[in-house]
């Protein structure tokens, strides 16, 4: 039943448009000619900044520098209880989609879909961007050459949600922080299993305490104090 409805879902949005259009007395044509210029002159304006990144990703990724990356974070990480496995991963994802999912395959296949590095590695790909390419695109394409032209908004990282089971919460806490989080929403429960909801990924508060001052020490690494 769901395959045969999907099977309609454009037709049927099309149609839509259509009838829409004709309700509203908008000369279709027109308006399709108008965005096809728009989106072919956009193009035209953002394809050197793709070429710059893809180009930039390939140099990176054959010159040794990922592997020599690598090895450097190695350390660091662990103290974060990243595992070794996706650490490719965590350096490559901002740069390029394409390459974090041929290194997502390869984690999936050396540790399985369902281990511990298996289930990191999916939250990172679903909870994260392709930041650097993401940010050399869109500041390119609307003509912001200084960086520091961004939102002053802070970034709050749920890592209860994000992992869905309590002992996940730490790992991903300590990831968020260190990758420069300004702020964690963690849902802390005295009796978890009798919590009205969400009790799987809720921490009792001496494991919240603990986490809090592993936390702590990681945002003075970076700069940062603890408040709340």
């Amino acid at each position: 039943m769901t395959l045969s409805f999907s099977l309609y879902i454009l037709p049927i949005f099309i149609l839509f448009i259509i009838i829409y259009a004709l309700i509203k007395k908008v000369d279709i044509y027109d308006a399709f000619i108008k965005g096809a210029k728009e989106g072919v002159g956009l193009a035209f304006k953002i394809f050197p900044y793709i070429v710059a990144m893809m180009f930039a990703v390939g140099i990176f990724s054959s010159s040794g520098a990922l592997l020599i990356l690598q090895n450097l974070m190695n350390p660091i990480l662990s103290l974060a209880s990243i595992p070794v496995g996706v650490i490719p991963l965590f350096i490559m994802r901002p740069f390029s989609g394409s390459a974090s999912f041929g290194i997502l395959a390869g984690i999936f296949k050396a540790y399985g879909v369902d281990s511990f590095t298996g289930r990191v590695a999916s939250t990172m790909m679903g909870s994260t961007e392709t930041l650097f390419y993401t940010v050399s695109l869109y500041f390119g394409s609307v003509g912001i050459k200084n960086p520091g032209q961004k939102s002053h908004l802070p970034i709050v990282v749920d890592p209860s949600h994000a992992g869905g089971e309590w002992w996940m919460v730490a790992p991903l806490a300590k990831a968020a922080i260190s990758a420069g989080a300004d702020g964690l929403v963690i849902e802390v429960h005295e009796e978890p299993e009798k919590a009205f909801s969400d009790g799987e990924q809720s921490l009792k508060p001496k494991k919240f305490d603990a986490l809090m001052k592993d936390i702590e020490v990681l945002a003075n690494l970076e700069g940062k104090s603890i408040n709340g």
